[in-house]
């Protein structure tokens, strides 16, 4: 039927609603909820997007829009999760990407679920729209991190989404699926040396 932000979940009406399939833990006395984990879905999600977009376009249009040499971080001297979302919330703040709530709005989200997809990608992002343009944050690490506490991750996105962009987040997440799904170019993004060969591969997998 729809899909919501939390907060647009707070004041939905759900008189019409069956069922509510959430990746964050939800109480409805009005429909019953299932939580779900990414990882378990990514087949399906990756199916239903190639049979209903030109995703060659679209992926093209993510990639030229979205991502963006000053928000690229390659190997960060950070050894923790913290640091890392915290230098990354701070490269969008100095960019003009993002609202002064981002930051807390960020830690806040990673402490009622893990936002990891798999042990190799995470896909921090805010409960809330509070995105002054949509980018994404980019960090590859040569050594992964602690992402929860039996999960490591080598590469980070973070999304910072304008709320007129909202609807454009299922074609972000194909570029992410393609990713997640081929260990091969998960191996060629750790070993690519600059922004400029990141790019080269994430058009590679859409051309």
């Amino acid at each position: 039927m729809e899909c919501l932000s939390y907060n647009k979940y707070l004041i939905k009406d759900l008189s019409d609603i069956d069922l509510i399939i959430s990746t964050i833990p939800l109480e409805s006395k009005q429909c019953p909820v299932i939580s779900v984990d990414f990882a378990l879905l990514n087949k399906d999600i990756e199916g239903i997007s190639k049979a209903l977009t030109d995703e060659v376009i679209i992926s093209n249009k993510v990639l030229s829009e979205y991502f963006d040499v000053n928000l690229f971080l390659k190997n960060p001297k950070i050894s923790k999760k913290e640091e890392l979302l915290t230098l990354m919330c701070d490269t969008l703040n100095e960019n003009n990407i993002i609202l002064p709530s981002f930051k807390e709005s960020v830690f806040y989200r990673e402490t009622l679920s893990s936002t990891n997809i798999d042990d190799f990608l995470a896909i921090p992002h805010p409960m809330d729209l509070s995105a002054i343009s949509t980018k994404i944050c980019v960090a590859i690490l040569d050594d992964p991190i602690l992402w929860n506490k039996d999960t490591t991750v080598n590469l980070v996105f973070m999304l910072a989404i304008n709320k007129d962009d909202y609807f454009e987040m299922d074609k972000i997440y194909d570029v992410f699926l393609k990713i997640i799904n081929r260990d091969d170019l998960k191996q060629s993004i750790l070993n690519c040396s600059s922004y400029e060969r990141f790019l080269e591969l994430l058009q590679y997998t859409v051309s």
